[in-house]
């Protein structure tokens, strides 16, 4: 998420961000992601919700966004013809 000398901040998919720690950069392996765009309007799963009721917590929307399907609906995914 974001740098400070030595330091990392880590978020924790599907988790709320209060669960977010900092990390010494050695522990950790890669660049830190740039940011993603944030939509008008989120369509994220029903894990959304269920997570929201389970931390008693906001969860951090970017987690659960549907990944785009180039306007298919994904039903058939891995359907043989």
């Amino acid at each position: 998420i974001e740098t400070q000398d030595k330091m990392a901040k880590v978020h924790w998919w599907y988790y709320p961000d209060s669960y977010d720690e900092w990390k010494s950069r050695s522990e950790i392996q890669g660049d830190v992601p740039e940011p993603p765009s944030t939509p008008a309007l989120y369509t994220v799963t029903a894990r959304f919700l269920r997570d929201l009721v389970k931390f008693n917590e906001w969860m951090n929307e970017e987690d659960y966004v549907l990944p785009d399907e180039g306007g298919d609906d994904g039903e058939d995914e891995g359907a043989a013809d």
